[in-house]
């Protein structure tokens, strides 16, 4: 089994036999780009009143990418991911001054290679805090993020506190922070100081 990167950044397993003779140096392999043919579109609307969310921002991890893509395209609350390999999809939407949203578990087969995925964002609820050490003393610059639990009261993989579209903040030089624009239920918060 061989794996590859190539320059763009695209990871390719070859599962076909490589044989070289003895002395031989491979100097290229080619690859086989996959079939581009799924579709991710949706609406992102504020769940007050349907309208498009204000600034909206939205973002996809999938089977080639493990960073997310900004979508700058987003008129009229609609949003379209377009030429997609075939596989799973989460994708993440946010939108000015409202709480984020997160849907995994998008599946383009070569049955179903189409998805629509709206999303109904709230204006979200603010968390305040204080951060102390062992000895009850403020931590100064320690950065907060937080991210809703899903169902099964999981938090995902630490990764996932990278995307922009979960509230962030650095505490004070009194060790205070806000977090804003969270979404109704529970949520995880992760605290990292250098």
């Amino acid at each position: 089994r061989l794996v590859l990167c190539g320059d763009n950044g695209m990871i390719v397993t070859v599962t076909e036999p490589v044989t070289p003779k003895p002395g031989e140096v491979l100097t290229g392999v080619a690859l086989k780009r996959p079939q581009l043919v799924g579709v991710i579109r949706g609406r992102i609307v504020r769940e007050a009143d349907d309208w498009p969310a204000p600034r909206p921002s939205i973002h996809f991890h999938g089977p080639y990418d493990d960073h997310a893509i900004p979508m700058p395209n987003c008129t009229d609350g609609r949003y379209e991911f377009t030429g997609l390999p075939l596989g799973s999809y989460r994708v993440h939407a946010y939108a000015e001054d409202l709480s984020g949203k997160s849907v995994s578990g998008i599946r383009l087969t070569e049955d179903r290679p189409e998805a629509v995925v709206d999303f109904r964002l709230s204006r979200g609820g603010e968390l305040k805090a204080m951060v102390v050490d062992g000895d009850g003393n403020p931590v100064l610059e320690a950065r907060v993020a937080a991210r809703s639990l899903d169902e099964a009261g999981k938090h995902g993989d630490d990764d996932s506190f990278a995307c922009l579209c979960y509230p962030m903040t650095y505490t004070s030089s009194r060790g205070r922070f806000s977090l804003a624009r969270l979404a109704p239920g529970e949520h995880f918060v992760r605290i990292a100081h250098p």
